[in-house]
């Protein structure tokens, strides 16, 4: 099988997540697979697609002109900045995937645990349905079904979204670095903390310390490295290889 690849390109919030639903759309009619890696032309807060914006500082976004857009895909907020972000569309068509969402979790989760395998970071999947702390608003804030966390840290967001037919769209952040002062701002610190007090216990006072970035944990990881050693894992679980293909026009 040939699937789609898109170049990394660097573009604004907006501009993502449209191109990232043209993509999922394109695959809905017939296209071919696609896996999508890009970058944010500044900081920039995604939402799920449910997701409302209490917890969010609005105000503070607003004065710093960080834009704060909804993704096609569900999950809670991310702050995009210095990471590798990636996307990816299938469906059941291929043999691979199937209709069961936790079942396609498990499989890109195999993908991505390949890959941090082979540039030396050792990771644990998480295997429990319900989000230790579902009530704040902050995607990495804590593991969901099928991410992934290294030296008890989460470094892997990923939310997905489910069409009619079998067909899905996955979208994930792998930090570089995390601004954690940043993150303070825009996610209010002490709602964050009265959040989290409303289900189980915190494992920590700053929920911020529950995230880390690739080169917090190995030095030297650059977005090249994570995006060759994802492709490859691709390959290898998949039996696929990539074409080359252009981007929707927006």
């Amino acid at each position: 099988m040939i699937w789609r690849l898109f170049d990394y390109k660097i573009l604004d919030a907006s501009q993502n997540m449209t191109i990232d639903q043209e993509i999922a759309d394109e695959v809905i009619y017939g296209d071919a697979s696609a896996l999508r890696f890009y970058g944010w032309n500044v900081p920039s807060v995604t939402l799920g697609y449910f997701q409302k914006e209490s917890g969010i500082n609005i105000d503070y976004c607003k004065d710093n002109s960080i834009p704060v857009v909804k993704r096609p895909t569900g999950g809670r907020a991310v702050l995009h900045d210095n990471e590798l972000t990636y996307s990816f569309a299938s469906g059941i068509n291929d043999g691979i995937f199937t209709n069961n969402l936790l079942d396609n979790y498990h499989k890109l989760s195999d993908v991505f645990k390949t890959a941090f395998s082979e540039i030396g970071l050792e990771v644990v999947t998480n295997d429990r349905r319900k989000n230790r702390n579902s009530a704040s608003p902050l995607c990495f804030d804590s593991p969901s079904f099928g991410e992934m966390t290294a030296s008890g840290k989460k470094i892997i967001g990923s939310a997905q979204r489910r069409y009619q037919g079998g067909y899905f769209l996955q979208q994930g952040s792998i930090p570089l670095t995390i601004n954690r002062e940043l993150m303070s701002r825009v996610f209010n610190f002490d709602h964050l903390n009265a959040l989290r007090g409303l289900g189980a216990q915190p494992t920590t006072n700053n929920p911020f310390d529950s995230m880390a970035g690739i080169n917090e944990l190995i030095i030297g990881i650059t977005k090249e490295n994570l995006m060759d050693a994802i492709i490859r894992a691709f390959k290898v679980l998949f039996h696929v290889e990539f074409q080359q293909a252009d981007l929707p026009r927006f």
